[in-house]
């Protein structure tokens, strides 16, 4: 059987839709992330801000993206799981979207994220199960 979200899953760093973009990429570089939650103080989910739109939103603005905010450069299209989803159907959501990290929500509560550097492990095993199954 494939593992679930829930068992791949990492706790989510979040961000605040109010914390400047200079902070938000400090953060990410600092925690060697790429992905963080936009969560506003009611604890509601807002969006998502990758590296590449922070790359995307710096490259397109005239003015200073220091000045900016994170709830300028997120993505409010939240592509997410539940903790029950398989590795497959959360590996066709990153095919389909072509996003590298999926959120792993329970009633709409951000509980976690998985990566695709996430996917590799259940993946590789997989592999070993079928190349030892072919060999006997």
């Amino acid at each position: 059987m494939y593992a679930v979200a829930k068992d791949l899953m990492t706790k989510a760093i979040v961000t605040s839709p109010n914390s400047p973009l200079f902070e938000v990429a400090g953060t990410m570089e600092t925690l060697r992330i790429s992905y963080l939650p936009v969560v506003a103080e009611d604890g509601k989910l807002r969006g998502v801000i990758s590296k590449t739109d922070l790359i995307h939103f710096c490259l397109t603005r005239e003015s200073n993206w220091r000045d900016c905010l994170a709830e300028e450069a997120m993505n409010p299209a939240v592509i997410s799981c539940s903790p029950e989803s398989t590795v497959p159907d959360v590996a066709a959501l990153m095919r389909d979207n072509r996003i590298h990290h999926v959120l792993v929500l329970d009633e709409n509560e951000n509980i976690g994220v998985i990566s695709a550097l996430d996917l590799a492990e259940p993946m590789l095993k997989a592999y070993e199960l079928l190349r030892n199954a072919q060999s006997r």
